[in-house]
């Protein structure tokens, strides 16, 4: 990508490759926040909260349903819809896990911080989607925008969203790997 020189010391660009290690220590590392998110916020109400969450982004669904002309909209609401079921089941296994055996909730709360993000992400990219929908069909002067905008929306939901059932099944598959090594193996 640089040419023969690589990335050196003059072009800046090895002071970017070291800094990017950093971004998710200043979030307070990836591994905090995630158990922060299982252990408390997810089973301080008993998943009331992330419940609410997940059954708007299921309500949402219906205005998804109402625009019939647009495969941009299908692929998004199908693909929002599996996404949000992998969520829902996660969601539903590791609160049982949590108030049972909260290690194994500890064990996936990594893949189930991505996922959440993930379709959380494709959640308010389905309600841009439709706003970008609706202002087409209105003809903005925006146009360009609103296209663009849509389309985004789309790929989100074709390249992205999918990725919730390999979370999904990592969030709740992976327990065993993690307590099959004696913390002595290290």
């Amino acid at each position: 990508v640089h040419g023969g020189a690589g990335f050196i010391e003059e072009t800046g660009v090895a002071q970017y490759l070291r800094d990017v290690r950093i971004t998710p220590i200043y979030e307070g590392t990836n591994g905090i926040q995630a158990l922060d998110l299982v252990r408390r916020k997810l089973a301080a109400d008993a998943g009331a909260t992330v419940t609410a969450m997940i059954e708007e982004m299921r309500a949402f669904d219906g205005a998804l349903c109402e625009v019939q002309d647009s495969e941009a909209l299908a692929v998004i609401r199908a693909r929002l819809a599996e996404a949000g079921s992998a969520l829902a089941r996660t969601t539903h296994q590791l609160l049982d896990a949590a108030a049972h055996e909260p290690e194994l909730a500890d064990a996936g709360a990594v893949p189930y911080l991505e996922l959440f993000g993930t379709v959380y992400g494709g959640y308010l990219m389905a309600r841009a989607a439709l706003i970008a929908r609706r202002r087409l069909a209105e003809g903005t002067d925006d146009s360009g925008f609103y296209a663009a905008k849509l389309a985004t929306a789309e790929f989100y939901a074709s390249a992205i969203l999918p990725r919730a059932a390999a979370l999904e099944h990592a969030a709740l598959g992976g327990a065993a790997a993690v307590f099959g090594v004696n913390e002595h193996e290290f």
